[in-house]
């Protein structure tokens, strides 16, 4: 009688069947679920590349853990700025979730911004034309984003090529034949040190020799001049005299000593250089042509 009163429920309380052990891991297992899906942090969304956007996302999302569609597609919604939350509105707004929330979401993603031909086309024109202080696997990763499924296409590749030096173009070439674009991008990055120094280097450059008439230069040009009718170029040592700014010392002689540096002085580097020859002009008051025409001698 009294094991059978033991045994029996009293005062209407419930008989609390006891957990099983699975029941407990599976609980524990959820929760740890729940708490990878809150601490997973995600970048933020790139419109420029929704792609590559969308494959980190669900790296991160599985890495961590994270694998149902529902969940998957929250934190993934949570990342969209107002203006693209507007285009996927009609699928948070769902209830219940459709079963496959999250593979419609990056569908619809991928839809909206994705780039058109024309944009990836303006995208391309507008990369340097130079790889600069840009790494060549750099330059590939810019390319891959704009033709993720043609990288290894002919055209995508001559764009990679055109923007590298001579010598390395030429060794990646040869590379191309047996490996792939981003195989060869990877090993072109150690045959290329950007020109860091290509500013520094045009500013304090001394001024290059070509732009300096030689003494063969001078003796043509007198000749040229001579030729039509100039009579005041006579000594050809006066062209190599560089222009100088007045000095206030000297002004008073400065009248007296005009020779045949007056008409050379006075025209463009091209003019000096080439003489009749020279196809430009680079102005500046130069007065070649007015020299040439027999004007020289009204001006002085």
């Amino acid at each position: 009688m009294e094991s059978s009163a033991r045994q029996s429920p009293t005062n209407g309380d419930r008989v609390k069947k006891p957990s099983s052990l699975h029941g407990f891991q599976a609980d524990a297992a959820n929760d740890a679920l729940h708490l990878n899906a809150v601490r997973v942090d995600l970048p933020q969304f790139d419109d420029d590349d929704v792609e590559t956007w969308i494959l980190m996302c669900e790296n991160l999302m599985l890495e961590a853990g994270v694998r149902r569609q529902d969940t998957m597609f929250r934190k993934l919604l949570a990342k969209l700025p107002p203006h693209c939350f507007r285009a996927v509105k009609q699928l948070a707004t769902q209830n219940p979730l459709s079963p496959d929330c999250y593979e419609q979401l990056t569908r619809r993603l991928r839809q909206r911004f994705a780039l058109t031909d024309g944009e990836r086309l303006q995208k391309l024109e507008r990369l340097p034309s130079t790889l600069g202080d840009l790494k060549p696997s750099q330059l590939y990763g810019q390319l891959e984003a704009l033709y993720p499924d043609e990288v290894d296409s002919p055209i995508v590749k001559e764009h990679f090529l055109k923007r590298l030096p001579q010598p390395l173009r030429l060794l990646c070439r040869e590379w191309l034949v047996s490996s792939s674009l981003a195989d060869v991008a990877v090993r072109a990055d150690q045959h290329y040190t950007p020109d860091c120094d290509v500013f520094t280097t045009r500013a304090e450059a001394p001024p290059s020799t070509h732009d300096v008439p030689t003494q063969q230069d001078c003796d043509d040009l007198v000749a040229a001049a001579t030729r039509f009718g100039q009579p005041h170029v006579r000594d050809s040592q006066a062209c190599m005299t560089r222009p100088r700014l007045p000095n206030p010392r000297s002004s008073a002689n400065a009248r007296g000593r005009r020779r045949g540096t007056y008409f050379i002085d006075r025209w463009c580097r091209i003019h000096q250089r080439y003489g009749p020859q020279a196809r430009n002009c680079m102005g500046d008051g130069c007065s070649f042509l007015r020299d040439m025409q027999g004007n020289g001698q009204d001006s002085q």
